[in-house]
């Protein structure tokens, strides 16, 4: 008899009526492969249901299979062949995992054609998410924030369209009670009547231990989105190791969620990549940097930029006002009034910023004095791709040279890099 073969998460689960085998935690090493069986009984006659053996065999090995199916024997003598059936499964997870993933044809199905966000632009569907900076820099704040508007089923969140479903935050660094009460003040903050139904989890175990059990909460649950703070502590290995990296976020591609943002603290100021390893890098398709831009005991300027898409263009920075007291509020404020933001605002959105700044009453600037203005904000702009700009914000109609000055003749929209 065949058995039925489904997938659930990372896990391999087959079935054969009165006889199932889940197994996890495949893992390769240099003389192949092992997982964790996990056998067990349901109706058999005289016996009690549930599970008879749970330990690590050696797919390609006849002894740890052999063994294997000696325990199992003990316990259950009669009606199953217990050598073939562990290795039916052995050889089948062998199988897949030397052939990979699914292949498909790309020029077959539909296409897409639209970058598809749960929070756009913060927070990516399908692909992982990475959200980094400094301590203090307020990303598990905004990370509970975006948890609120999408498990309370808000429509944006500071003026971005939110997505609503079902969440996880999986914390390494508080506790249930600290998760509650920042809740219950974002809750009030966002004017949501009653605290909204985050699922929350205290991480006492590595991402990548953890996945499979993971995966079947997730499915049971029905989670689509999953935040993770942080990753330092999440990978359960040495962060700055690539390969720890790696197979974080293998393990988080497994849980198959419709989107994750994971929280990781940077090292060091002048640090190229989050906690060290170019893993953390490679591994997210989109990574936003909190940068703080100052404040004080009631209020936090936090500014978020792009570093990276591979799915889109990389987006305008974002200026966020969180705001302490009775309630933690989040408000949108420009960007190019934040002075740590301004290297990573376009230039001719600086440009623009120049212009409004520097325009009194009927007075506006010169090209020089724009450009100086910039210049002394942004000591990298050049010359060249000054003019670029500007020419394009005149051709544009944005902006008008006339008598040697620079005019506005249009506003920026609500929502873009200086609102």
């Amino acid at each position: 008899m065949q058995p039925s073969v489904t997938h659930e998460g990372p896990d391999l689960v087959l079935n054969w009526g009165n006889a199932t085998m889940r197994l996890s935690k495949v893992h390769e090493h240099s003389d192949g492969y092992t997982a964790m069986f996990h056998i067990g009984i349901l109706g058999v006659a005289g016996l009690d249901d549930g599970p008879i053996f749970n330990s690590t065999v050696q797919l390609a090995g006849s002894r740890s299979k052999a063994d294997a199916a000696r325990a199992c024997e003990k316990r259950v003598p009669d009606g199953f062949d217990w050598l073939a059936m562990i290795e039916f499964a052995a050889n089948l997870v062998i199988e897949q995992m030397e052939a990979g993933g699914e292949i498909e044809d790309l020029a077959t199905g539909e296409a897409d054609m639209e970058t598809r966000y749960v929070v756009p632009p913060l927070l990516i569907e399908q692909d992982p998410t990475m959200l980094y900076g400094m301590g203090g820099t307020g990303k598990s704040l905004l990370s509970m924030g975006l948890s609120a508007a999408i498990a309370g089923g808000l429509s944006e969140f500071c003026g971005m369209p939110a997505y609503v479903g079902k969440v996880l935050y999986l914390d390494y660094e508080g506790n249930a009670a600290s998760g509650r009460r920042r809740l219950q003040k974002i809750t009030t903050g966002l004017g949501i009547e009653s605290r909204p139904h985050v699922l929350y989890q205290r991480g006492e175990a590595s991402l990548p231990s953890m996945a499979a059990g993971l995966a079947r909460r997730i499915t049971q649950e029905k989670i689509e989105v999953l935040i993770v703070d942080h990753a330092a502590i999440a990978c359960g290995g040495d962060p700055n190791a690539a390969e720890t990296a790696n197979a974080y976020f293998r393990a988080l591609r497994s849980l198959r969620l419709r989107a994750s943002l994971t929280v990781a603290h940077r090292a060091k100021a002048d640090g190229q990549y989050p906690l060290g390893s170019i893993g953390w890098w490679n591994g997210p398709r989109l990574i936003w940097r909190a940068i703080m831009s100052g404040g004080d005991d009631n209020a936090l300027h936090v500014g978020l930029a792009n570093v990276k898409a591979n799915e889109d263009r990389k987006a305008p920075p974002i200026a966020l006002k969180i705001l302490f007291g009775e309630s933690i509020t989040f408000q949108r404020e420009a960007a190019s009034k934040q002075t740590a933001l301004r290297p990573d605002i376009s230039t001719p959105a600086q440009i623009i910023a120049a212009i409004q700044e520097l325009s009194v009453g009927t007075f506006s600037p010169s090209r020089d004095e724009a450009f100086a203005h910039c210049h002394s904000l942004n000591g990298g702009i050049r010359d060249d791709t000054f003019r670029r700009s500007l020419q394009r914000l005149v051709t544009a109609g944005q902006v008008r040279e006339r008598n040697g000055r620079l005019e506005l003749l249009t506003l920026p929209l609500k929502g873009s890099e200086l609102f």
